[in-house]
């Protein structure tokens, strides 16, 4: 890693914080927690051991999209136009309010951090990301309490973020030469209706699965 990508990951190394206030940072790998915990194969305990997203609403067909972001959404660059994939256009707004959170309550994560691009939604209590960065699945799986999961038939990785805490969890998809991230993370006030953020992190990433290019 270049001095200049070192710099700005930090000791975290892809997602924005889901803290609005704060400047966005990146993500760290983390070691999964309680309700996270793995069983065979690396899946998470409360989650179906392969997420296929058969039983989704969604279907494959692109998604009728609107533009809720607050200005103008920064295009690929070298860190990352490994995939087509843009999260920020993937959905339509139906969609992104069936995980929770609001469709214009959105954050464009690469307005302020060249490293990533994507989107953050928040709704009562609830926040999601999804982040597109020019890494392999095989990184993030070097990490400590970083657990494989398979998503969709895609091979990928589960953890907590950051280290030692429930702050939120991320599913990490492949897609052409880079990687998909979901993250989840639930404040105190949601843990009653949304007690498993891995498990809600992976159902998110099996309405993903399909749309992303191989």
């Amino acid at each position: 890693m270049d001095a200049k990508r070192q710099h700005r990951y930090g000791t975290n190394h892809l997602m924005p914080s889901y803290r609005f206030a704060i400047t966005i940072g990146a993500i760290a790998m983390v070691s999964l927690g309680a309700g996270c915990n793995s069983a065979i194969d690396g899946q998470p305990r409360s989650a179906i051991s392969k997420t296929t997203g058969s039983n989704d609403t969604t279907s494959n067909s692109a998604p009728t999209v609107t533009n809720t972001l607050p200005g103008p959404h920064p295009p690929p660059n070298q860190f990352t136009d490994g995939t087509s994939f843009d999260p920020c256009f993937a959905y339509s707004s139906s969609e992104i309010e069936s995980w929770g959170v609001s469709s214009s309550n959105v954050v464009d994560a690469g307005a302020d951090n060249e490293l990533v691009r994507g989107c953050r939604w928040r709704g009562d209590g609830l926040y999601v990301s999804q982040i597109v960065a020019n890494r392999s699945v095989s990184e993030f799986l070097s990490y400590t309490g970083a657990k494989p999961i398979e998503v969709g038939g895609l091979h990928g990785v589960v953890y907590w973020n950051p280290p030692g805490t429930h702050e939120r969890c991320e599913v990490v998809l492949p897609s052409q030469g880079a990687v998909v991230s979901t993250g989840v993370h639930v404040d105190p006030k949601a843990e009653q209706t949304i007690p498993d953020p891995c498990k809600k992190s992976a159902d998110i990433a099996a309405q993903t699965a399909p749309r992303l290019p191989k």
